[in-house]
């Protein structure tokens, strides 16, 4: 009895052994060469320029190596290396869960042009398109440079990926973006992520906090548009502020902008705002409408910064190359570049460089070692209303055709307060190059009110004699002057009673005598005068330099 129960117990051992050994022994089919899987199998390994065929190919879980393909059906794929999920006109390779594997390049990584359910994409692998043939994924999670081109319901996008393709729902986290060819129903940004192609509904930026979007490092907003911008709370994005603390890695901008502050070596790149505030060693490199620039900020170079209004405080720079229709300075500043309309230079600024000024220069600063041409279609006014002007260790320049107009207010006053004065410092030069056949215009505005109200100066008497000195040559000099190299008129005078203007050599004095026949206000001056006012400035409108 015992011997029978000991034969029955290793019987039934062996039998458990034996369907143990069966259960964990199961193993993988595996195709290689050109060989291909037309059956139900529970696990395949395609390598090589293996196949799983359409339609009868069906395959629980499919790892797929070197440059095999599915045509078939897959619960569970894997693809490596070239391998890829393949679609045709007439027969879609199907996968419910898939992974991409990507490779060191998108020439050596894994695809999808068929339908897949649920998808990663890793390292330069891609949900792509064939002419009319595009991949479709349900949900597609895309990593490390990974893009999508074709068709996705919702998309993640982290790590340098990107959409170039079409989502429905698109996240994009981690210097990802939405590509210029890209389009997205509704998109969220997080952290470095940016729009550059087109958001049909609304785009939600989480890096906001009350309205406010911050841009910092690496970050940057695109040149794309969306239906409606707004931050993480769904309001309305009211202010763009971009920042960073370095020069190679700061925020910037690409887009299109109503308002927009750059902080700390960030920059607008490309696209044009209508209003900016530039700071802290940030700059601009494209088209600004009106722009103000501070603390150690700039306006590019290279032809690049275009800006209509500008304001320099505080150390900031006009670059070479940079273009400004019509700017004021204050603090002390730099022009190396060109403006085309009004330079204003308030009091207590000093502007230096090597630029040029444009056709109406004025202001009560000062303008140190620069040399400034007031030739043909230039005017030069000192002061904003009477003011002082100050020349220092450079040279003024009046050529034959060129403007100064010097405006009276009140004779019981000074210079500076009660009439006009440019001053000359530190050697610094009037040249006056015009001649009897070409000459300089001089204009005496007369001023009844401030600001720049025409009409007979206050405590001006027609029947007194008077001199004003107008430019100051004490610390300076003057080269060239002869009175027939000048046009001398006036306007705003109401009453002259038979006196008249001229100048008397030296520093440059104004005689008003009684007795002396006026200069009437002649048609050339009248039609000077209308032509700088109405000068337009075209302005070229260039593509913004390229990050």
């Amino acid at each position: 009895m015992k011997a029978k129960l000991m034969t029955r117990c290793l019987i039934l051992t062996i039998a458990i052994i034996a369907s143990f050994a069966f259960t964990t022994g199961a193993h993988a089919t595996d195709f290689t060469g050109n060989n291909s899987n037309v059956s139900n199998i529970s696990e395949g390994n395609f390598y090589d320029t293996s196949t799983n065929l359409y339609p009868n190919g069906r395959v629980t879980t499919g790892n797929f190596y070197n440059s095999s393909k599915n045509y078939g059906t897959v619960t569970t794929g894997i693809f490596n290396n070239t391998s890829y999920n393949l679609a045709t006109a007439s027969f879609r390779g199907t996968v419910g869960t898939a992974t991409f594997n990507g490779g060191a390049s998108i020439a050596l990584s894994s695809y999808n042009l068929g339908d897949v359910t649920n998808g990663t994409f890793n390292a330069y692998s891609r949900n792509t398109a064939n002419g009319a043939i595009r991949g479709n994924v349900g949900t597609g999670i895309f990593n490390d440079n990974s893009y999508n081109a074709a068709d996705v319901t919702n998309g993640t996008f982290n790590e340098d990926s990107r959409n170039s393709g079409i989502v429905t729902t698109g996240t994009f986290t981690g210097y990802s973006y939405n590509a210029s060819s890209g389009t997205v129903g509704t998109a969220t940004f997080h952290d470095c992520s940016a729009n550059e192609g087109t958001v049909t509904g609304t785009a939600k930026y989480m890096y906001a906090d009350g309205g406010l979007i911050t841009i910092g490092n690496g970050m940057y907003w695109g040149s794309g548009s969306a239906g409606s911008n707004v931050d993480q709370d769904d309001s309305a994005i009211t202010q763009w502020v971009f920042t960073g603390d370095d020069p190679y890695a700061a925020g910037y901008n690409d887009g299109d902008l109503e308002g927009a502050t750059f902080n700390g070596y960030s920059y607008h790149n490309m696209g044009v705002v209508t209003t900016a505030t530039f700071n802290d060693d940030s700059y601009n490199w494209n088209e600004v409408v009106n722009a103000t620039f501070n603390d150690n900020s700039f306006n590019a170079y290279d032809e690049w910064g275009i800006v209509t209004n500008a304001t320099f405080n505080d150390n900031s720079y006009n670059a070479v190359g940079g273009e400004i229709e019509n700017a004021t300075f204050t603090g002390t500043n730099v022009n190396d570049g060109a403006i085309t309309g009004t330079t204003t230079i308030s009091a207590g600024a000093t502007l230096s460089g090597t630029g040029t000024l444009g056709t109406l220069i004025q202001g009560s600063g000062t303008i140190s070692s620069m040399d400034v041409v007031i030739g043909d279609g230039v005017m030069m006014s000192p002061g904003s209303s009477p003011g002082i002007l100050t020349i220092s260790d450079g040279t003024l320049t009046w050529e034959g055709g060129g403007t100064v107009v010097f405006q009276i207010y009140d004779t019981s006053l000074e210079a500076g307060t009660g009439w006009d004065l440019i001053r000359l410092t530190n050697g610094a030069l009037l040249d006056i190059t015009a001649t009897s056949d070409d000459k300089f215009n001089i204009i005496f505005e007369g001023l009844s009110g401030l600001p720049d109200t025409l009409g007979q100066p206050l405590n001006f008497n027609p029947a007194q004699n008077y001199s004003w000195l107008f430019v100051d040559s004490s610390d300076g000099l003057i080269s060239g002057f002869n009175l027939n190299k000048f046009n001398i008129t006036y306007r705003g005078f109401t009453d002259l009673a038979g006196g008249g203007f001229t100048l008397e050599e030296g520093s440059i004095r104004t005689k008003f005598e009684i007795g002396a026949s006026p200069v009437p206000e002649p048609a050339t001056m009248v039609s000077i005068l209308s032509g700088l006012a109405m000068m337009g400035f075209r302005r070229v409108r260039r593509l913004g330099k390229k990050r």
